[in-house]
């Protein structure tokens, strides 16, 4: 019982001593307005300090030079004229493209390479810079499957069979254009890894 009493006398005094006067009432400040912008300070520039530079990823401060940036060269357009006894496979490996990126750059040639035409001009886009070059091919003798040539195979046919560029077949197993046009059923090459 003394613990209601003691609650409700506190309740009490709670509510007397919000009932106070008006007088009491404080009035919230309001924030400073600024009337005439003339009057606000403002940062000067200072004409004689350099300033930051800002790039993408970097700010450099004062004074301090920014590393030159080099542009590649865009290569040039390239244009090849198809001549006689022409494959896909042999132009890709002629100016180190794969395939899939002749055929890219040559939309009206299809799939399987059939409709090349002697004087045909095509185009030939930039070589890859990572491509698999021919000594990095040839250090690693051996590194690879064996594949039996079956009828119909051409190296343009087994190099994309096997998703790799022709020019990269045509290394790993020490085939140039002609000896591409003269794959033998049965004949064992290798399909690098």
């Amino acid at each position: 019982m003394l613990t209601r009493t003691f609650a409700v006398a506190c309740l009490i005094a709670v509510l007397v001593a919000g009932c106070g006067d008006d007088d009491d009432v404080v009035e919230p400040q309001g924030r400073p307005t600024l009337s005439d912008p003339a009057s606000v300070p403002t940062a000067v520039p200072d004409e004689e300090r350099d300033p930051f530079i800002i790039d993408s990823a970097h700010v450099y401060a004062p004074g301090d030079t920014p590393p030159a940036t080099v542009e590649p060269e865009p290569q040039p357009a390239r244009t090849y004229v198809v001549q006689q006894g022409d494959t896909c496979g042999a132009i890709a490996a002629q100016h180190n493209i794969s395939v899939a990126e002749l055929l890219a750059a040559n939309p009206r040639i299809n799939e399987d390479c059939t409709n090349l035409h002697v004087d045909e001009s095509l185009n030939i886009p930039p070589a890859d810079p990572d491509a698999v070059t021919e000594e990095v091919v040839e250090e690693r003798p051996g590194d690879g499957r064996t594949y039996i040539v079956v009828p119909g195979d051409t190296c343009v046919a087994i190099a994309q069979d096997h998703d790799i560029s022709v020019q990269t077949f045509m290394v790993a197993n020490g085939l140039d254009e002609e000896s591409c046009l003269t794959l033998q059923v049965g004949q064992e090459v290798t399909i690098p890894e």
